[in-house]
């Protein structure tokens, strides 16, 4: 028997297998369990803290429309609008009333949303003023479209001198607002307001404000929970929605993940601003700053004509009696949660929408790499690396022949605004992934790699060493 050949044959195999199964399989199960230990709210801990304060600058842009024609299109014709921007402000993330329900293996918190104005970042001012559609006006001759006959003369009558453009600065539009003369004395007749202090902005008392108490799952008993919303102002569904499948509140808030994603996952992602959770699925593989990523999109079919995808139907408040109501391709309506107010969501310049929408203005522009709403994630850790929630707010606007200023009006979807949610992982941040898991993951694949090739190497030595020996032996017999 060759014992030589045997000797350095069982070494390489041994080298080889220790290898595989170092690399492939100790180190990787090392890593994540110290992952999963991490990735969990504890008090006290550094995801902890990272998660009450949030510390990655997130930007927030706003894009609004200038209408340029606005006495053209009160006789019917196509609007022609100009997006202006974007003003951006940095916004402050902070968790308050902070509440560890350790029997449900629950968090309870209210989150502040807290803007300051980056005018470095921006195009324009706070005061340009733009021309833009009569919100509260269009909101409530669309509430007296619902009403009698005499409810609703009773509702005109506060209404004769409202002009259905007005002009605004942007700041009236966003967080100042401004003064709406007719609500304070609709506000007397009905008994309450419908906006607070008479004041409209699109985001007027928002500054310093929360969004409701949220239940997120801690992960301290479920690393597959990990930030998942476990109710929304004490409950675990939507009161607005019809059937129970739309109800149900369903992800993240878009901000953490839990860990291992895998490219079949569907990530989930609640929004009480959108009154919904969104669903995306991956793309590909990307990276970001040398850290590699899976890019997730929002699935088509979220925003699917409900005419040919019915689980979007409960999105469809009042679809008449063919579905003629219905939003079409790339849009859905809040108006349920908006107090009824006829507002719909699309992605920016209508982007994957219907062609109708687009073509009934002039001005706007599709564009993926713009409009695209997408989440990129670390995989192994599940930490979100760069992200952008894109979203555009429309209002709906038709003829009403009982009131005049409204009766040629085009019926189309308006935009109002668009607006940029975005959020990337700073370098230092992304510097210490690298360092703590991208790194020993690196090394772990290249030593499991070069111990394999160690191993058949020594393996191949090992067989010639045999074969050589084997036939000197046969030649001398």
């Amino acid at each position: 028997m060759q014992k030589l050949p045997s000797c350095v044959l069982a070494l390489g195999f041994a080298i080889l297998i220790g290898a595989a199964v170092v690399g492939w399989i100790i180190v990787p199960k090392v890593i994540n369990n110290k992952i999963a230990e991490q990735v969990r709210l504890v008090n006290g801990s550094e995801t902890f803290n990272r998660w009450r304060d949030v510390p990655v600058p997130i930007f927030v842009k706003f894009h609004l429309f200038n209408v340029t024609n606005p006495k053209q299109v009160l006789i019917g014709e196509k609007a022609i609008l100009q997006e202006v921007g974007p003003f951006t402000f940095r916004q402050k993330r902070q968790k308050v009333d902070i509440k560890i329900h350790k029997r449900n293996d629950t968090i309870s918190y209210r989150q502040t949303l807290t803007y300051f104005y980056q005018p470095e970042l921006s195009t324009g001012s706070l005061q340009d003023v733009i021309t833009v559609i009569n919100i509260p006006f269009l909101g409530m001759v669309h509430r007296a479209a619902k009403q009698s006959a005499f409810s609703r003369s009773m509702m005109l009558e506060f209404l004769a001198d409202e002009q259905v453009f007005v002009q605004k600065t942007i700041d009236e539009m966003l967080f100042k607002g401004y003064y709406v003369d007719f609500m304070e004395d609709f506000a007397k007749f009905i008994g309450y307001k419908l906006l607070p202090n008479d004041t409209f902005g699109l985001y007027y008392g928002k500054n310093g404000s929360d969004q409701g108490v949220f239940e997120v799952y801690s992960g301290i008993k479920d690393t597959s929970k990990f930030g998942v919303i476990a109710s929304w102002n004490g409950s675990p569904e939507m009161p607005w929605w019809e059937p129970d499948s739309c109800k149900k509140i369903s992800g993240t808030d878009g901000a953490i993940f839990p860990p291992f994603v895998t490219t079949d996952r569907k990530l989930n992602m609640f929004s009480s601003d959108l009154c919904r959770s969104l669903r995306l699925i991956y793309e590909k593989e990307s990276e970001v700053g040398g850290v590699p990523s899976y890019k997730f999109i929002v699935d088509p079919e979220v925003l699917e004509d409900p005419v040919f995808n019915r689980d979007n139907m409960c999105y469809c408040t009042q679809p008449g009696s063919r579905f003629e109501n219905c939003p079409k391709q790339g849009a859905y309506q809040i108006n349920a949660c908006r107090k009824e107010t006829p507002l719909l969501v699309s992605l920016p310049h209508f982007l994957d929408g219907s062609s109708e929408y687009l073509n009934k203005t002039e001005g706007l522009h599709p564009d993926r790499s713009l409009h695209e709403t997408f989440i990129e994630l670390e995989p192994t850790s599940g930490l979100l690396l760069k992200a952008a929630k894109r979203i555009q707010v429309n209002m709906e606007l038709r003829p009403f022949k009982f009131i005049k200023q409204f009766k040629k009006v085009p019926s189309m979807l308006f935009p109002l605004v668009w607006v940029d949610e975005s959020a990337m992982m700073s370098e230092d941040g992304r510097g210490r992934l690298k360092a703590k898991l991208i790194a020993p993951q690196t090394y772990s694949n290249y030593g499991a790699w070069g111990g394999v090739a160690l191993g058949l190497l020594i393996i191949v030595i090992a067989t010639i060493i045999y074969l050589i020996r084997a036939r000197k032996k046969n030649y001398h017999t």
